[in-house]
């Protein structure tokens, strides 16, 4: 087993793995504290469904809209970031 491509393939790939997983997960927990408004000014909390949903397709794509409030200042400079963040990683 040790010696199968597989195996040194999966080697090979555990660090940017465990990289990506991590800017992924720092990614979700910052919109996940980040307060939000609805489209009436009520505070608003993105679910982590919502958040991994959006940082999933924003890292893959340029992304498809503000999902599903658009985005106080506060959630836009942390995607912001966020989106420097992960591709840098990704292309590392």
């Amino acid at each position: 087993m040790k010696n199968s491509s597989l195996w040194l393939i999966l080697q090979k790939m555990r660090a940017p793995f465990l990289v990506i997983i991590l800017t992924y997960t720092i990614s979700i927990i910052g919109l996940l504290i980040i307060d939000g408004a609805d489209n009436e000014g009520n505070p608003y909390r993105l679910t982590i469904f919502d958040a991994f949903y959006f940082i999933s397709y924003t890292a893959t794509t340029i992304g498809f809209g503000e999902t599903p409030f658009t985005f106080t200042y506060p959630q836009r400079i942390w995607v912001s970031i966020s989106i420097f963040y992960n591709g840098n990683w990704v292309v590392l």
